[in-house]
């Protein structure tokens, strides 16, 4: 009998726990990839902090402000649901309480487009998005810290982002939040959610405490490092043709550079899928077909390490 309980034992402990923390705490921080318009995520970025309390609707409410002031977001949290206030609503973010195979319905903005008058106009709203829940497990960070994931496939209006092809998997992270696409995840018609991560996580401090993501990791262990190169940087390489589908040209354009570069390839999680090493004089050809369609960016960097310039790549 001592022996069932054991077992018994040792599998509760192995089951993922339930969320008990805060989502957001007082010294919460959140700084995510600004890229410019070539898709570089070392351009810049966001920050977003708690700032205050506030009430809304007779709810303690958390205000936390970015450095846009465009994109504060007031956040009200009740039990192991995360709301977000807009347009006079609360609208759910997150759903920690969830288990597998339940199905929630999350509010998501998302962008789609119409052709009216013989132009291209966006439309922004924001979606109940029905969401089946694929998976609950831990993600340890650092040494001892594990925090509870939820894994979700969205299944978005049909009738509103009709270019799309769903489901899509993404996923939430207790504290973090979503890892792509900003404090309030997007959906951008004609493109996969998962990989549409333009405003990436970068990192996430509290206290003492500092987790940089994989994705960021390949790029800095600086949750704030920015290049100024811009459009100078576009001017020196040539990589072409982006969108690409199975092969990616890289020249010196004008014989500007005069410095020798390591390349590296890296998926939106962070993964590391190519490395190689420039020379000043260059004219590479890289056989990419092995790669599956999505997002990757292109990293070059000095032989000291430190990215010099990085740009968003499509394999279509």
């Amino acid at each position: 009998m001592k022996y069932i309980l054991l077992i018994l034992f040792c599998l509760a402990f192995l089951q993922p726990t339930k969320s008990n923390k805060d989502f957001i705490t007082k010294s919460s921080q959140w700084v995510y990839t600004l890229p410019d318009s070539y898709g570089n995520p070392l351009a810049g970025y966001n920050v977003y902090k708690y700032i205050k309390d506030t009430i809304i609707q007779e709810n303690n409410c958390k205000f936390i402000e970015c450095d846009n002031p465009d994109l504060n977001v007031i956040v009200y949290e009740n039990n192991q649901n995360v709301y977000y206030y807009q347009d006079e609503r609360f609208k759910l973010l997150y759903d920690f309480s969830v288990n597998k195979n339940d199905t929630v319905f999350l509010d998501i903005r998302a962008v789609s487009f119409r052709i009216i008058d013989e132009q291209v106009i966006p439309l922004d709203t924001t979606l109940s998005v029905e969401s089946i829940v694929t998976e609950v497990d831990s993600v340890q960070f650092l040494d001892s810290i594990y925090l509870r994931r939820i894994t979700v496939e969205i299944y978005p209006e049909a009738d509103f982002l009709i270019n799309s092809t769903w489901p899509e998997t993404i996923s939430y992270i207790e504290k973090l939040g979503y890892l792509l696409d900003g404090f309030i995840p997007i959906i951008i018609e004609g493109f996969s959610t998962s990989i549409n991560n333009d405003r990436s996580l970068r990192c996430y401090l509290e206290d003492n405490l500092l987790i940089i993501t994989d994705f960021w990791k390949q790029f800095s262990q600086d949750c704030y490092y920015t290049t100024t190169v811009g459009e100078n940087a576009m001017q020196d390489f040539m990589i072409y043709p982006n969108p690409f589908k199975n092969v990616l040209n890289i020249t010196n354009s004008a014989s500007v550079i005069t410095e020798s570069f390591f390349i590296e390839i890296i998926d939106y999680t962070g993964k590391k899928v190519y490395n190689s090493y420039l020379t000043k004089d260059y004219n590479l050809q890289l056989s990419l077909d092995h790669l599956q369609n999505g997002i990757y960016f292109i990293i070059f960097r000095y032989e000291n390490s430190k990215p010099y310039y990085s740009i968003k790549l499509m394999k279509l």
